[in-house]
């Protein structure tokens, strides 16, 4: 899994990390980078430098990626593990599901009191 999470230490850095999954069935992460922006320049640059760091201990490539939505991780991870089939995290398919049922549910609220 791949993720970023922005501006959250006390530099404004963006956070990356990797985590996997190892043979004893235990998440663990990898590797970290931070960055000073979220272009496709950014993250090619982190990917390059975790395909590095596969190839120095041996690592096979991942089969799967799990990211976000965002567009420049998810071509940076491309770019670089032609074969691995892209997933989107649970988390933000979860995320997106209670916002559109939210967004429907006030919807037909203001349009119950807007009848009243």
């Amino acid at each position: 899994m791949y993720d970023n999470t922005y501006k959250t230490n006390n530099k404004g850095l963006a956070f990356f990390q990797v985590i996997s999954i190892g043979s004893l069935n235990k998440v663990f992460s990898y590797a970290f980078g931070l960055i000073n922006n979220e272009r496709q320049k950014g993250f090619n640059w982190l990917m390059d430098q975790v395909k590095a760091l596969h190839q120095e201990i041996g690592a096979p490539p991942p089969l799967i990626t799990i990211t976000d939505y965002d567009t420049a991780i998810r071509n940076a991870i491309a770019r670089v593990y032609l074969d691995a089939k892209p997933q989107l995290s649970i988390l933000y398919v979860n995320k997106n599901v209670i916002l559109y049922i939210k967004r429907k549910w006030d919807k037909q609220a203001v349009a119950i009191v807007s009848r009243a």
